[in-house]
């Protein structure tokens, strides 16, 4: 399910290159890397990392995601311009993360030395 998700946020990526509505503006980048591409990058490490079986990678990158995406949302309110295709992003890096949440063993079955 999470690279099902993974491939969905890629998918929104190339459709936000083509976006023409009054969001188009909303551009940005990390070092002269488009946050597209970056955002293609993030899921395609997310996929890689899901089929290696390495899920503790996978929670960490989907909780950073998930504070990098509190950050554009923030910037989108700021700018009282809200572009579909960045929130939609957004929400599947916050349900990859749901799905994938795992709560920690209870200190009562720690054992302490």
């Amino acid at each position: 399910m999470t690279s099902a998700l993974a491939l969905i946020g890629i998918v929104l990526m190339f459709f936000y290159s083509v976006c023409d509505t009054s969001c188009s503006y909303l551009k940005g980048d990390i070092f002269g890397i488009d946050l597209k591409y970056i955002g293609i990058g993030y899921m395609l490490a997310i996929i890689a990392l899901t089929l290696l079986k390495q899920m503790a990678l996978v929670r960490i990158l989907l909780a950073s995601g998930i504070g990098v995406e509190v950050y554009l949302v923030a910037f989108q309110f700021r700018e009282d311009v809200f572009c579909p295709f960045c929130l939609a992003f957004g929400a599947i890096v916050v349900l990859a993360f749901i799905l994938n949440y795992e709560k920690l063993a209870k200190a009562s079955h720690l054992r302490t030395w």
